[in-house]
């Protein structure tokens, strides 16, 4: 290999790299959250849509795991990967958000918002487990997909239970 000339691995190891520091600097900007339930909404929706991507990345990069492709299902579970960042950063907002509305008192239902600070919080921390599964599939992109299969199932749950409660919350 010549200097200056990269590799497909190292420019997706780049690619995973640069996903984690945007998702960590996207939290730590988005830190002071202020109590502004449409933010939470807005939050709520941007990881809907980074669930949607990852999950479909998944699917495609399982496809090619499954008949033996693992030099076509890597770039897929690492964009997937990525995804999962994102989201929990989305998700960690969505759950500050929350949880400043609940403190300031800007809801219509108190036991409703509080519940929407609970769902948002399990939400998070399927995305934690989560991010885990799809790492262990980028560096082993032949294993079992159970584990990753199980977390976007009850993230897919978590998260439309974090929405309606949210939602709910302000009516």
């Amino acid at each position: 290999m010549r200097f200056g000339i990269a590799n497909a691995s190292s420019r997706l190891a780049h690619s995973a790299w640069f996903g984690m520091v945007f998702a960590l600097m996207s939290v730590t900007v988005a830190a002071p959250a202020l109590a502004e339930p449409n933010m939470a909404m807005y939050d709520i929706a941007l990881a809907q849509q980074d669930y949607s991507i990852s999950n479909s990345n998944f699917r495609q990069g399982q496809s090619y795991a499954n008949i033996g492709r693992a030099d076509l299902a890597r770039p897929l579970f690492i964009h997937a990967s990525n995804r999962a960042y994102v989201m929990s950063a989305n998700l960690s907002v969505a759950v500050m958000e929350n949880r400043d509305s609940w403190v300031r008192g800007l809801y219509r239902n108190a036991v409703l918002q509080q519940q929407a600070v609970a769902y948002c919080e399990q939400a998070y921390t399927h995305t934690i487990y989560l991010r885990a599964y799809l790492q262990t599939k980028v560096n082993y992109p032949l294993s079992s997909p159970a584990s990753v299969n199980s977390y976007l199932y009850l993230l897919s749950i978590s998260l439309a239970q974090c929405a309606d409660a949210t939602r709910r919350a302000q009516l």
